[in-house]
């Protein structure tokens, strides 16, 4: 048997109290005379036998009480095989993701949780050592609490917009008990575990017991607005778009006419109510016009109680008023100029090769060399920083093209280089329907009505690069290729744009790729960015910017944190960690001035409120080659089912009741030994 307080094991000295009061209080019979005993005929007697008798045994009784109450108060037990004389580590998961935001009959789920990690709490002594671990998975988790600490430290655990799996739990809890001496570890995991919580099985440890506890876990419904996406990459004022929203339904019922809004800049623009069937999803087209310029801020929106995180999805795009073109060339050329200085689409600078202004570069999308016969080392060295910073380059080759220069230039930037060049007319044989410059531009088998002639052409070798093919001849050879460099694109064109090289030029099989590639050139910003992931941001910036530190803005309650952030050319890229924990909308500010808006919503991977079963839990614990146990959250002490499990058998409740035993027999012996007994 051992103790799990022996401290109060002292307050066995009090036994000595009744035996000092049996030592000095109970004398020896002293002898009374009575001139009449007449009076004394009802009177109780005993002999000193039977006096001394009583005394002993009321003295035994009383030892007997006294000791029992103080070993109770000691808390004995008989450990099992688990126990460890130098205490353990427990570490304690608290979820508290969104979905434990969920009503509970308690509270929340989060309520529930909190309340048993509690009962965990109370069932180990000052010796053991704790950590506390929620969804945050932070460093400051690592470290080692005592008990008080760690009660404090549950009380300040609130819901949370992270969301980690079950992987990376294991992985933090397995390095984070490294932080502690003691050999014996009992991991406690408390949780709805939901159906998108994939229970990986547990490894085994033979110092390690592990408990898991599953709290809520009812069928709850929920709607949300789950994402969201244009359906045309040009986004310009005047035109009608379509926004696609996605709407998720994640209960067992139907739902019908439920309104779906849009706000642009705070205002409705739309309004449409969505029918989806239970256990699945409806893509909503949400139609309206552009109206202004810049950075626009939308919000979508619907009404769905009792869980509402996931009512609102924030996000912000960029309307340019025109994508920035510069077009590099030795000789004027008609057909380029109609392609993209006649559309009001583009902003077109034409410079010539003996006069370039390089600063230029970096507040255009898109570079074109147009026939440029031979590449200077400077011209070189600008287009590689252009490029590697998240520009665009198309290269439209000439008949006379130097091809050290050129080689020396392609090369560097690890792009296939111009080979020898074919004169021979073949035509276009195959589109690339996949590629983002032909998609929903024209459809299969059109272009067998027109397709153009070929009368020479440039051969290029794709290689085993990042490459994507947009325009191939009949006879296999490339006709107008992609490729990623950095963070930028070089696209190369096997032809020029003049009659020496054919009819291509004058077709709309190769206009199309080149005025999508004008279009889509400008850096269009993500969406929306969503908490806890993908939190990197790249952000167009204005020509000749001058700001050395960027800071971030909640347009909601105006709080401001600085981000990572790194520069290089024209993009600014951003890393918010977990600086941001609120969704919404954000303002970046330089120099207190707003340069963007990025807006953030939380996780929707929590939207949905179904739950693992009993038995899925089961399998997964009989699939794991630890020691694994349920508990039940519902049992009416868990403190004393944990003690009994991880002690032994608890025995104090065996010792209270031997107290309270022994001191109502020493009261009935007191009150009812020898009363019936007269002298005859």
């Amino acid at each position: 048997m051992q103790f799990t307080h022996p401290e109060f094991l002292y307050g066995l000295l009090f036994i000595l109290i009744p035996i000092f009061i049996h030592l000095f209080n109970f004398r020896r019979y002293r002898t009374a005379y009575f001139s009449n005993v007449k009076l004394l005929q009802h009177l109780v007697t005993q002999t000193k036998r039977e006096s001394q008798i009583k005394q002993w045994v009321v003295l035994f009784l009383r030892v007997l009480g006294i000791a029992a109450l103080v070993i109770a108060f000691a808390q004995p037990y008989i450990p099992n095989e688990n126990e460890t004389k130098s205490g353990s580590l427990i570490t304690i998961f608290i979820d508290n993701s969104f979905s434990m935001d969920a009503e509970s009959q308690n509270g929340t789920f989060l309520n529930e949780a909190t309340d048993v990690a509690k009962n965990i709490v109370n069932a180990y002594s000052y010796d053991d050592d704790f950590l506390l671990v929620t969804q945050e998975l932070s460093g400051k988790m690592s470290h080692v609490l005592n008990k008080d600490e760690i009660l404090e430290k549950i009380d300040e655990v609130q819901i949370s917009n992270y969301s980690h799996s079950w992987n990376d739990l294991l992985s933090f809890l397995e390095k984070a008990s490294q932080n502690s001496l003691k050999e014996q570890k009992n991991n406690y995991f408390i949780s709805d575990f939901q159906d998108n919580y994939d229970l990986e099985p547990l490894k085994k440890d033979t110092l390690s017991t592990q408990y898991i506890l599953q709290v809520g876990a009812k069928e709850l419904n929920n709607v949300s607005v789950d994402s969201c996406w244009f359906m045309t990459p040009v986004l310009k004022q005047g035109y009608q778009v379509t926004l696609m929203v996605r709407i998720s339904n994640y209960s067992q019922n139907d739902i019908q006419k439920l309104p779906v809004r849009l706000y642009i800049n705070g205002s409705q623009v739309t309004s449409v109510p969505v029918d989806v069937r239970a256990q699945s999803f409806a893509d909503v087209p949400l139609n309206y016009t552009i109206h202004n310029s810049g950075v626009q801020k939308g919000k979508l929106e619907i009404n769905d109680a009792p869980i509402t995180f996931d009512d609102q999805l924030f996000f912000t795009y960029n309307v340019s008023e025109e994508a920035k073109i510069v077009v590099i060339q030795e000789e004027e050329n008609r057909y380029l100029s109609a392609l993209y200085e006649k559309d009001s689409v583009f902003s077109c600078e034409v410079m010539n090769l003996n006069s370039i202004n390089y600063s230029h570069f970096l507040g255009s999308q898109l570079v074109v060399l147009d026939q440029v016969k031979s590449i200077s080392t400077g011209l070189s060295d600008e287009l590689q920083k252009y490029v590697n910073a998240g520009g665009n380059i198309l290269v439209f080759p000439s008949a006379e093209m130097d091809p050290t220069s050129w080689s020396t230039f392609l090369s560097a930037m690890e792009v296939p280089v111009y080979n020898e060049l074919v004169n021979k007319e073949v035509r276009i044989g195959k589109i690339n329907y996949e590629s983002v410059y032909f998609k929903d531009a024209i459809e299969q088998g059109e272009e067998r009505l027109s397709m153009p002639m070929v009368t020479q052409y440039f051969n290029y070798s794709v290689g085993s690069g990042a490459a994507e093919t947009i325009l191939t001849l009949e006879n296999g050879a490339q006709l107008l290729t992609g490729f990623q460099v950095g963070t930028g694109r070089v696209v190369l064109s096997a032809v020029a744009m003049n009659d020496n090289f054919g009819a291509a030029h004058k077709n709309a099989i190769f206009f199309i790729p080149l005025h999508n590639i004008g279009i889509l050139s400008q850096i269009n910003m993500r969406l929306y960015n969503t908490l806890g992931h993908n939190l990197m941001q790249v952000i167009p910036l204005p020509e000749n910017s001058n700001v050395d530190l960027f800071t971030m803005r909640s347009e909601s309650n105006g709080t401001e944190f600085v981000p990572e952030q790194r520069t290089t050319g024209k993009e600014l890229m951003l890393y918010f960690h977990d600086q941001v924990q609120e969704s919404g909308f954000y303002d970046l500010v330089g120099n207190e001035q707003k340069m963007s808006t990025l807006a953030f919503n939380f996780n929707r991977a929590e939207s949905n409120l179904s739950y693992h079963t009993d038995k899925e839990i089961e399998q997964m614990i009989e699939e794991s080659d630890g020691k694994i146990q349920p508990l039940d959250v519902q049992t009416k002490d868990l403190t004393q089912e944990i003690q009994n499990k991880m002690q032994g058998k608890q025995l104090w409740r065996y010792f209270i009741f031997s107290a309270l035993l022994a001191f109502l027999l020493e009261v009935l012996l007191l009150r009812f030994w020898g009363r019936n007994k007269v002298k005859s």
